[in-house]
């Protein structure tokens, strides 16, 4: 720390040791947070999830967990639980949850967006947020639809 200027730049994830499992506050616990998030937007466990990871998480999901994180999240997982290291795609299918991924670039959003179309038994969501680092979320997007009785058109919530 430089006290040189009088002035300190606060980082609480490292300062005061935010818990968190994975190598990355942007990477593992922002979509952690994200997955949760949807999880609880949504109101019921998810059965189906398309997800589009764009640009930074698109580029390092597999050394920093993204993946594991968001579908621990999206099971209803806390975002400091050991789950984050188990949750790949066969977890997530033992649990319910069938996942289909995508990866995109796109200069003009944030580094760190996710997209995530989740469906339920009686709901769907469109959800779309960015990790902003430190645990830090941004929810840009976050619209629930009700399905009609036989599950096939949506109704506006």
């Amino acid at each position: 720390m430089d006290m040189t200027s009088g002035s300190k730049v606060l980082d609480p994830l490292h300062e005061f040791g935010i818990p968190m499992v994975g190598p990355s506050s942007s990477h593992t616990l922002g979509p952690a947070i994200l997955g949760k998030l949807a999880r609880q937007a949504l109101g019921e466990p998810p059965v189906q999830a398309e997800i589009t990871l764009f640009n930074s998480l698109a580029e390092v999901w597999f050394g920093h967990g993204t993946k594991q994180a968001l579908v621990a999240g999206l099971l209803g997982h806390d975002p400091t639980s050991p789950a984050i290291t188990l949750a790949n795609d066969e977890y997530a299918r033992q649990h319910g949850l069938k996942s289909t991924w995508r990866y995109k670039r796109d200069r003009r959003i944030h580094p760190n967006t996710v997209e995530i179309t989740v469906h339920g038994c009686h709901k769907w969501l469109d959800f779309r947020g960015a990790s902003l680092g430190g645990g830090r979320v941004l929810v840009e997007q976050c619209q629930v639809y009700d399905l009609d009785s036989d599950g096939e058109f949506p109704r506006s919530m």
